[in-house]
């Protein structure tokens, strides 16, 4: 009886391994911007299916018209969700902002920014040149 002769292994650095998965990060970064978009592309057709098959189930509407009520109903959220937002995104910044125009403009026209003018409206956390503690009395 023969025993088989044990194959040697090389027990080394695994450098291919190590190649192959740098090769693969590089490829993976180089590419990412695509993969991006095919995966947001996976994701609005698998909800869309989704859609129309409810839509064809419980309207009975053909697949073509049930895809088509899909993203006019989705594109009809969106839309909804941004009229819904932007106002009041719209007057909190507008609220938030109102004066600051003001203040630049005055801070410009007194000559030094950081300084503003008393007659200017302004918040009470600023600084107004006349009470300053920054400013120097004039001899």
């Amino acid at each position: 009886m023969m025993v088989p002769a044990e194959t040697e292994r090389r027990r080394g650095f695994p450098l291919g391994w190590v190649l192959l998965a740098v090769i693969v990060v590089a490829l993976l970064v180089r590419t990412i911007d695509v993969l991006i978009i095919v995966f947001l592309a996976i994701i609005l057709s698998v909800y869309l299916d989704a859609v129309s098959n409810v839509l064809q189930r419980r309207l009975g509407l053909p697949r073509t018209l049930g895809l088509t009520l899909a993203v006019a109903l989705t594109i009809g959220a969106l839309v909804g969700v941004v009229f819904l937002i932007v106002p009041a995104l719209g007057a909190a910044l507008l609220g938030r902002f109102s004066s600051f125009g003001l203040v630049v403009a005055g801070g410009l026209a007194a000559g030094s920014v950081g300084k503003v003018p008393c007659s200017v409206v302004t918040p009470p956390s600023a600084r107004c040149a006349a009470r300053s503690p920054l400013r120097t009395p004039t001899r």
